[in-house]
């Protein structure tokens, strides 16, 4: 998902603590009246730490201005006014600070107090960029590829994020990979693809982490490997992906690459299915049944069936149909039974194609009929269930030919309506 970052991370204000002489050739000057504000701020105490900077910023310190400015753009310590914000910012990038500038930036691509200016707003992120500056270039880079602000340019787009790279930006080098994978921007090279993929991901870039997951459980661009991709779901799984959540815990319920645990599985699909996913809702279903990361409770599998069935679930309606002609299932109810059991040979399971006619044999649910039963075996047989053939045969037997020639030519409409 393309995020535009217009501004630096203002949640968090990152005060400069140290005010610099930026006159030719003079050190950094420590200024103690400075570390004091930042202190002040770091504790949350803005209000005194305005006090400070306004007082500095007066006598000439432009690093107290631009924190100052900080300030008052995010109503900290003082009434929140972007105009002031904008002037005391402005005033800072005049100076040649890099932070200001890019603040400032972001201010004229916003409109925040002042007149909205894209072209001023990209002129000074080009600036702050070419300095070497990850942030500017990531800020470029998302422009240029989202189209929003800029017209869409692909290539400028790679090219700062390829810079930002270079410059060690995680979620640079994740978009350099993710340019190389797909090969819209540049020619597809996998195994470029998988170095920028490592080095975001050894930085913590879950997007990243989740695509090498995904590279080594199909193998592609790396030698397939189960545990080396558990691995790297584990690692997106930790930085908040829930994709890689998902992954994880599907490799954990067969234990491919790491040891089986139903567990996780199982909360993943709970979590899931409460939200109203049917194939959560019949995983869920599923494992309730089976005692898989939970205790066997048929109740709640006859729930969650239920819930997926009514979505149009074809394997939910067929299990649910067992379940409910269980004998040994003290909620057993036959009728409800056969009706989830023609839903689903209806919409086109086989399995339930086959059962439907037993059950027109053996007659325990419905009275025995040889039409349906004829029927319904030969629509499973076409479906690609062969042990359809021998009880197929059996009814044959027991049909006329202007029977079995009426019946025959109902099946295409019936096959011709099953659920895509």
């Amino acid at each position: 998902m393309m995020r535009l970052v217009f501004l630096l991370c203002i949640s968090s204000l990152i005060f400069i603590q140290t005010p610099l002489s930026y006159a030719q050739g003079l050190e950094p000057v420590v200024s103690s009246e400075a570390q004091m504000a930042a202190d002040l701020a770091a504790k949350g105490e803005f209000a005194k730490a305005a006090k400070i900077y306004t007082k500095l910023s007066n006598q000439g310190d432009i690093n107290a201005t631009y924190n100052l400015g900080l300030l008052y753009y995010k109503g900290q310590g003082v009434k929140q006014d972007y105009e002031l914000a904008f002037s005391y910012i402005n005033r800072a990038a005049f100076r040649k600070i890099s932070s200001a500038r890019l603040q400032l930036a972001g201010m004229h691509l916003q409109g925040l107090g002042t007149k909205r200016n894209v072209d001023e707003a990209v002129k000074l992120y080009i600036e702050v960029a070419e300095q070497n500056n990850a942030a500017a270039q990531m800020i470029l880079a998302d422009l240029y590829a989202s189209g929003k602000e800029l017209p869409a340019n692909k290539g400028l787009a790679f090219k700062w994020y390829r810079r930002a790279a270079d410059l060690n930006n995680k979620d640079a080098q994740y978009q350099v990979a993710k340019a190389f994978d797909n090969g819209n921007i540049v020619a597809p090279d996998m195994k470029q693809a998988i170095y920028w993929y490592e080095k975001a991901a050894s930085q913590g870039q879950p997007e990243a982490q989740y695509k090498l997951g995904v590279a080594y459980l199909i193998g592609r661009g790396v030698t397939q490997d189960a545990t080396q991709a558990a691995a790297w779901f584990k690692s997106a799984t930790e930085n908040g992906h829930l994709a890689a959540r998902f992954e994880l815990s599907k490799l954990a319920y067969t234990g491919t690459g790491v040891n089986q645990d139903f567990s996780p599985a199982f909360n993943e699909n709970d979590l899931e299915a409460k939200k109203g996913d049917p194939i959560a809702q019949f995983n869920l279903a599923l494992m309730f049944q089976k005692g898989q990361g939970t205790k066997i409770n048929l109740q709640q599998a006859q729930y969650w069936y239920e819930q997926s069935a009514e979505k149009q679930n074809i394997p939910a309606q067929y299990n649910l149909a067992l379940l409910l002609l269980n004998d040994d299932y003290q909620q057993r109810n036959p009728s409800m039974g056969m009706e989830w059991l023609e839903k689903a040979a209806r919409a086109g399971n086989a399995s339930a194609q086959f059962n439907l006619g037993a059950q027109y044999i053996n007659a325990d649910y419905v009275k025995r009929d040889f039409l349906k039963a004829y029927l319904w075996f030969s629509v499973a047989e076409k479906n690609g269930k062969p042990e359809s053939r021998n009880p197929l045969e059996m009814c044959r037997k027991k049909l006329t030919p202007s029977e079995i020639a009426e019946l025959d030519a109902q099946v295409p409409a019936i096959m011709a309506a099953f659920q895509p």
